[in-house]
């Protein structure tokens, strides 16, 4: 947490103010099927069946593919209206998994505090549109933990020297950003000239060349994500030790920043 004082800070920041709610609505599938199994669809598919005389297991399988097409259309509309009564509250969303067929939506909304009475409002006028056939359950307020991950990664003293050697950088010390940027577009030109030369003599290191230039990107972000720890982690001794970076993920349908939630900067 020290190497990355500035990195969480400015995530805590940007989040300052934030709640996540989930909500996650359920139905009676045997309801539900039930009341497919009266749809003129499903109904002449069946009749033309019995028709036929004894169903054949294709059959089977075309009436059982129609009914859970008919099923999965309704639990798109069905989360659909939903949506479209929660999300012009929230900040953001993200969809979690369906964990049984039971569920229609399984949502993280990411929400300021002050918006949270009218979210619970809408979600109570949601069970009374569908007449309380649907089962709307909210869990929260909850930190925003769908939507603001930190990703954290212990670097060894071996990956930085190996970074430094592949953009052809001292290996001592630490080098800003500007510095390594303009390394790796060094070795990037380098291996592009290397790779044309390759293809003209249609050489067997052309393979290789092409990873070189995948080996250069990845050595530029690891570099990158030091220059951009602390300077707490960069005192006297400080480099000749592993090192921990934070790479912070913020996920959902919507830009997020501090001044949503009325955060500072």
């Amino acid at each position: 947490m020290e190497q990355n004082r500035t990195t969480l800070t400015e995530a805590f920041t940007r989040m300052r103010g934030s709640r996540e709610l989930e909500v996650a609505a359920t139905w009676d599938i045997g309801q539900v099927l039930g009341e497919i199994g009266r749809e003129p669809e499903v109904v002449a598919a069946r009749a033309a069946i019995e028709a036929r005389g004894d169903p054949t297991p294709e059959d089977r399988v075309a009436l059982g593919r129609l009914v859970a097409s008919l099923l999965e259309a309704r639990r798109v509309t069905t989360r659909r209206l939903a949506l479209d009564t929660l999300e012009p509250l929230a900040v953001s969303t993200a969809a979690h998994a369906l964990v049984d067929e039971r569920m229609i939506m399984n949502e993280a909304f990411l929400l300021s505090a002050a918006r949270i009475p009218d979210f619970e409002a809408q979600v109570r006028r949601l069970d009374n549109v569908f007449g309380g056939r649907i089962d709307f359950r909210i869990v929260g307020p909850l930190p925003p933990y769908t939507f603001c991950i930190v990703d954290p990664a212990r670097v060894t003293l071996g990956e930085q020297q190996a970074a430094r050697r592949t953009l052809k950088l001292p290996d001592v010390g630490d080098h800003d950003e500007r510095t390594i940027r303009d390394a790796y577009r060094r070795a990037a030109a380098d291996a592009g000239r290397a790779a044309a030369e390759a293809r003209r003599e249609r050489s067997p290191d052309a393979d290789p060349v092409a990873r070189n230039g995948e080996d250069l990107k990845g050595a530029e972000e690891l570099l990158l994500d030091l220059a951009r720890t602390d300077a707490a982690s960069q005192r006297a001794g400080g480099e000749a030790r592993d090192r921990w970076i934070a790479k912070i993920r913020t996920t959902g349908s919507g830009e997020i920043s501090s001044a949503t939630f009325g955060g500072g900067g």
